[in-house]
């Protein structure tokens, strides 16, 4: 028996769902992976210190670092997935001549709160 055209267009859209599953699972979000870190030294650059993690990171660190305490930083690394973050943290840690610690940063910023003009 032929299919029916009712047959064929849910066909056709199950092979038009399966394509847009597989297109979305090859185009991954990139991941960002904030870390604290203590180094040796000061770093009065912040940038100069974003730039040398990314030397040996292998992978891009965003230029804003954030100077936490004396000799405390905050940076991001931009990776394709969490593996690759892994990695570049892992890096980091080996080198004890410029970091003395390294730990996750997985706070969140809280939500802002709303105007009270707004909330009535």
């Amino acid at each position: 028996m032929p299919p029916t055209a009712a047959f064929r267009l849910l066909r056709f859209i199950g092979c038009a769902v399966a394509a847009a599953g597989l297109a979305a699972c090859a185009t991954q979000q990139p991941v960002e992976w904030r870390l604290q870190v203590r180094t040796v030294a000061d770093w009065p650059d912040p940038q100069a210190l974003s730039q040398r993690a990314e030397q040996i990171a292998g992978v891009p660190v965003s230029p804003e670092v954030a100077a936490i305490a004396p000799h405390w930083y905050a940076i991001t690394l931009q990776c394709e997935d969490r593996a690759t973050c892994k990695r570049a943290s892992m890096k980091l840690a080996a080198q004890p001549a410029l970091f003395v610690e390294l730990r996750r940063d997985d706070t969140r910023a809280l939500p802002k709160r709303p105007n009270s003009q707004n909330s009535q």
